[in-house]
């Protein structure tokens, strides 16, 4: 299996998980600006 794919998968599900958690407790956490600059390539910062 590809390397690239099997990290970009586990990179989405670990920003899905991430982004669950600062919705449920808004807290001192990244903020999305910030998040986009650590990983540009995901959906969430496209838009």
């Amino acid at each position: 299996m590809n390397l690239g794919i099997l990290s970009y998968t586990f990179m989405v599900i670990v920003i899905m998980a991430f982004s669950n958690i600062a919705e449920s407790r808004a807290e001192a956490l990244p903020s999305k600006p910030s998040l986009c600059k650590l990983v540009p390539h995901i959906p969430l910062c496209r838009g």
